[in-house]
């Protein structure tokens, strides 16, 4: 056990991490990481990345939405990322694609002291489970829309961002526990 030289009259006292337990988890280095992380990916997103870069993520929510809005009985023709029903025309434009939900997600995910191999299963379970969760969320609005359409408006600009944002929060605390803790405790098998 390292310890400290004990000041004059005093106890020694134990080196963080010294005596068997974890050192401190390094909140600010984690706060002030993801705050980086999340501002140079917007920043490289901005400034570096066409929006026609980004294109095949919307022709593919758009798909995969219209998908599951035609099989629940509503009837959509989809025209590239054009959406059209019978009681609304919706464009499915890069902020429809759940991909600045990625950019947060990959951030918390990168900010957090684990292991790249961690980080990678991270990254492989949680970007799939966003694009799902978005085209759900797409799915539910399309019932609102045709159902509650006064309500839809709330739902798509307020809701589901704070929806979203728990989310994001929870999937990455569930990433913690699920991965980053058991790795740290018994390996994962190769």
């Amino acid at each position: 056990m390292a310890k400290k030289r004990a000041p004059a009259g005093g106890q020694a006292t134990p080196e963080p991490g010294g005596d068997g337990n974890p050192p401190p988890f390094p909140m600010i280095r984690v706060c002030l990481l993801f705050a980086a992380l999340v501002l140079g990916f917007h920043m490289v997103q901005w400034m570096l990345v066409k929006p026609w870069h980004l294109e095949f993520l919307q022709l593919a929510t758009a798909r995969a939405a219209a998908a599951v809005i035609a099989a629940s009985g509503i009837g959509v023709r989809l025209e590239g990322i054009d959406l059209y029903m019978g009681f609304a025309h919706w464009k499915v434009v890069l902020e429809c694609t759940a991909f600045s939900a990625a950019l947060v997600y990959l951030s918390f995910v990168l900010a957090y002291p684990a292991s790249l191999r961690s980080k990678v299963l991270g990254a492989l379970a949680g970007l799939p489970l966003l694009f799902i969760i978005n085209v759900a969320r797409l799915f539910v609005l399309a019932w609102l829309v045709k159902l509650w359409p006064g309500i839809a408006p709330f739902a798509h600009d307020y809701l589901w961002q704070v929806l979203f944002l728990f989310l994001l929060v929870l999937m990455w605390l569930s990433w913690i526990e699920l991965v980053v803790k058991r790795e740290n405790k018994v390996p994962l098998r190769r």
